[in-house]
Order: C-alpha cells, then sequence, then structure tokens
C-alpha cells in the first residue's frame, strides 16, 4: 500500500482497518509519502493506538510527491491513495503523474483512491473564478472535474466517481455583528481563498465580489436560519 498525502493518517488507518475487517489475518506493508513532520509525528502517534498494529509495516518518505516520483520507485501495490494532495501539482503535469503513478499498480487488481474537492465545493467555484487573484498558481486549483477528464484520457483506466458531502456554517460571513464574529469570518474567508487576511487586503470591490459568491446559492444554502457552505469531496 502506498499513500501520498496521507496526513495524519486518520483516512489510511480507516482503510487498513477496512480491510482487517475482512482479513485480520492479512499482513500491510505501507509506504507514506508525506512532507510534513508534524503530520508525521500525528501519524505515528496514530499507530501506537492502533489495534493488530504487529501486522502493520510502516516506512515513512518525508517528501513531496514530485520529489517521491522522482526517485528510482520500483515495485508494484495494491492500493494506492492520493489524499487532497494534486493541488500542489500543476495542471500540466497532471496527466503525466497520474498515468506515472497508475503504472505503479499490481496489474488490473490494484485500486487508486483519488480524493480532491468536489465539482460541487464552494471553494472549487471560488477558485475557478478568483484564481488570478490567489497565491497558488491558478494551474494548480483543481478539483473533480480535472481529474475526471483526465483519467477518460487514460488507456485502460477503468473509474467512478462518487461525492462525499460535507458543509459548515458561514453564518458569521453574513451577521458579523462582534469581534468574535469578524474575527470567525475572516478565518472562514482564508479558509476558502487559501490565502491571509483577504478581507484586509483586498480592493473592494473584489472583496464585494468574492462575499458575494462564497454566500449564493452556488457555494451555500440556507437551512433552519443558518447558513452552509458546500464543502464536500470527490
Amino acid at each position: 500500500m502506498l499513500s501520498f498525502g496521507g496526513g495524519d493518517g486518520e483516512v489510511d488507518l480507516n482503510m487498513v482497518n477496512n480491510i482487517w475487517n475482512v482479513n485480520d489475518d492479512v499482513d500491510i506493508d505501507l509506504t507514506v509519502v508525506e512532507p510534513s513532520e508534524h503530520q508525521t509525528d500525528m501519524y505515528k502517534n496514530r499507530l501506537m493506538k492502533l489495534e493488530n498494529s504487529s501486522k502493520l509495516r510502516v516506512k515513512f518518505e518525508n517528501r513531496r510527491l514530485q520529489e517521491y516520483l522522482k526517485t528510482a520507485v520500483t515495485g508494484t501495490y495494491d492500493i494506492i491513495t492520493l489524499i487532497q494532495v494534486l493541488y500542489y501539482v500543476n495542471e500540466t503535469e497532471l496527466f503525466n503523474i497520474i498515468n506515472q503513478i497508475h503504472g505503479m499498480l499490481n496489474g488490473n487488481n490494484g485500486l487508486l483512491f483519488i480524493i480532491v474537492i468536489s465539482e460541487h465545493n464552494g471553494c472549487y467555484k471560488v477558485w475557478k473564478n478568483y484564481s488570478k487573484y490567489l497565491p497558488r498558481d491558478s494551474n494548480n486549483y483543481i478539483g473533480s472535474p480535472d481529474i475526471d477528464k483526465i483519467l477518460r484520457r487514460m488507456n485502460n483506466c477503468h473509474f467512478k466517481m462518487e461525492n462525499f458531502y460535507s458543509y459548515f456554517d458561514i453564518r458569521d460571513v453574513v451577521e458579523a455583528d462582534n469581534e468574535n464574529a469578524e474575527e470567525r469570518k475572516n478565518l472562514i474567508v482564508d479558509f476558502i481563498m487559501e490565502t491571509d487576511d483577504f478581507l484586509g487586503t483586498a480592493d473592494n470591490k473584489l472583496k464585494i465580489s468574492v462575499l458575494e459568491l462564497i454566500v449564493g446559492i452556488e457555494c451555500s444554502e440556507n437551512v433552519s436560519d443558518k447558513l452552509y457552505f458546500n464543502n464536500s469531496l470527490s
């Protein structure tokens, strides 16, 4: 098993437990490619709490995906995961990278799991409209529609797309009527825009336009006096 962007290990270890739920006798070799030492430490803490840990052998590679793929990678894998890591790959390189990783699967029985933001995610819609104002290269703001196009171009690649719906309340973006709410509003907008102090640095016309999109029906919906922002994954 090979994991790119395993973070704190929550997704990987849930998958490992699901495998053991089917067959608790199977031994698993897992390579985790995760550049953040902080996340790696959190991952190791999760491992210490894992039941059946004697049947799991984990190797950590504190490198970025592209750096790892440039090395002499050998062997094939039954399962490969790409967990919200493709945002850090330029769109012009995506096809070659995904194709290379797909070629590392163990024949026709290997599984490749790619997790990115959904086309329904409000962040994706904001990124596509305002990427030129954001810190990353505009070609890095990708979501499930971009992955779908790439997978359709690949030979012998059978796939299906599923949505995992998630929402969070952004009422403070509309009703920031005190200092704490104003701080939460700034944090929410910075999270969506993936930048620091967007509302404090952007010009008024841009701020108004972005806020209208964030709270509008394309990105959010009103339910029981709350405003929920779509944060779904695919």
